[in-house]
């Protein structure tokens, strides 16, 4: 949750003004709130009560490529590979993730792995963007600026 709201924070200091830029920062947010909830739910629950955890995973499927998308048209301005990549990857994440609920049971942890590295790889390509250029708002036209 933390490396999440770092993230986004990071995104948030570029003070891009583009829609798909903010809403993307916003479901990050909701991705945090998503991924500690989903976390408190399998540390401490006992099975009884309201089953949450497949509504969490639910929106964490569709939330996620969709920050990848809505944030990467900014970072094609920037970095033309680099938006194409991510566009790749979000729709790539988003059209693969629901095999995950039909992969056989012998196979889901080592599928639910590799869909966890690619969010990895979203998540450490951002940090790098952020850690190379913290305030790339020098790189984008006056008129996408705050």
């Amino acid at each position: 949750m933390v490396g999440v709201l770092a993230v986004t924070a990071g995104l948030v200091r570029w003070r891009v003004s583009r829609w798909d830029w903010r809403a993307g920062t916003v479901l990050l947010v909701l991705l945090a709130l998503d991924y500690a909830l989903i976390a408190a739910y399998e540390a401490y629950s006992t099975g009884d009560g309201p089953q949450i955890h497949y509504k969490l995973v639910y929106f964490m499927g569709a939330a996620f490529p969709l920050t990848v998308l809505l944030t990467a048209g900014q970072f094609h301005e920037i970095e033309r590979r680099l938006g194409i990549a991510l566009y790749v990857g979000g729709v790539l994440w988003a059209v693969v993730a629901p095999f995950l609920f039909v992969v056989p049971t012998a196979w889901d942890g080592l599928y639910e792995r590799a869909l966890a590295f690619g969010k990895l790889a979203w998540f450490v390509t951002m940090g790098v963007m952020i850690w190379r250029d913290p305030d790339i708002v020098r790189r984008i036209p006056k008129d996408e600026r705050r």
